[in-house]
């Protein structure tokens, strides 16, 4: 491998890795604000915060544009990029972190319904949401922490 295709290797890694800490705050933020809606669904936290949501996709692509404009092409052909997608270290690495997502997922089951029953909820939309943000997060999180 040559001097630049390792530069451009190592600039890949780290924008997919800045990709992941934005999905990891976007996922976060949808979570709390599907929490919110779903407790306080006529608060008016619950207005402010659906109101937040029909924004937050103009967010999204500016941290897109941000990322895309340090001027990485993202060619799935380019040897540099082969070189990140087919890194065994990282393959097993996500592996690992869809197993640890499940698994999250699956204990955190139990749990919800328990939280549901004590605060007299019992609103599957809610669990759900919890659910999806846990399980993503943990997802996300654990990619990033396993790594390199």
């Amino acid at each position: 491998m040559q001097k630049s295709d390792r530069a451009k290797t190592d600039q890949l890694i780290h924008a997919s890795r800045t990709m992941l800490w934005l999905a990891l705050i976007v996922v976060a933020l949808l979570g709390a604000i599907a929490l919110a809606i779903n407790l306080f669904p006529e608060s008016g936290w619950g207005n402010r915060l659906q109101q937040l949501l029909q924004i937050l996709p103009i967010f999204i692509v500016a941290g897109i544009f941000s990322i895309r404009k340090k001027g990485l092409k993202l060619d799935p052909n380019d040897s540099a990029m082969k070189a990140v997608l087919e890194d065994e270290l990282r393959v097993a690495s996500a592996h690992r972190a869809y197993r640890y997502g499940f698994i999250g997922v699956l204990f955190a089951q139990p749990t919800l319904a328990l939280l549901l029953q004590l605060i007299q909820q019992n609103n599957v939309w809610l669990m759900c949401s919890m659910s999806l943000t846990l399980g993503f997060s943990v997802f996300i999180a654990t990619t990033l922490i396993l790594d390199r």
